[in-house]
């Protein structure tokens, strides 16, 4: 059921229908919340959360929530980092974490905390070389990379 929720806000998000989004993937966080407590030692229920936060907080940015998306981004990230400390070496959890910060801080960067902005760029970029993909440093909302220096 989370995930035909989870289909649901993708195709009204499409249809630029956010509204209805909003509400199918708050809806999809709540089922895959239940599966978590019905199951807390199923790490993939703990990652479809934070995958659902994630959408939920994309779409909180596109209707310029930026509260509301950093809380959906920062649960996610910790979500994230509690599973990437359980298997520091499954590739696909760091790569998580990078887009996680990277979007955590063009919210940053949005309500001009710049030095948190900074700061969550800065530890994606780290993540990524550790993996052996180095990534430009971002510089804002744009997510323009920096000019070289």
């Amino acid at each position: 059921m989370s995930f035909s929720l989870e289909c649901v806000g993708r195709v009204l998000e499409m249809q630029c229908e956010l509204s209805g989004a909003l509400a199918a993937y708050r809806a999809s966080v709540d089922v895959r919340r239940a599966l978590c407590t019905r199951d807390p030692a199923n790490l993939g229920y703990r990652r479809d959360i934070s995958f659902s936060l994630v959408q939920l907080g994309d779409v909180l940015l596109a209707q310029d929530e930026l509260a509301g998306a950093l809380d959906a981004y920062r649960e996610s990230l910790n979500i994230r980092r509690s599973l990437a400390e359980r298997d520091p070496g499954h590739p696909g959890l760091g790569r998580e974490l990078c887009v996680i910060l990277n979007k955590l801080g063009d919210v940053h960067a949005a309500r001009g905390y710049i030095a948190d902005a900074h700061a969550a760029y800065g530890e994606s970029r780290d993540i990524s070389g550790r993996l052996g993909h180095p990534i430009p440093p971002r510089t804002g909302a744009g997510n323009t990379p920096a000019a070289a220096s």
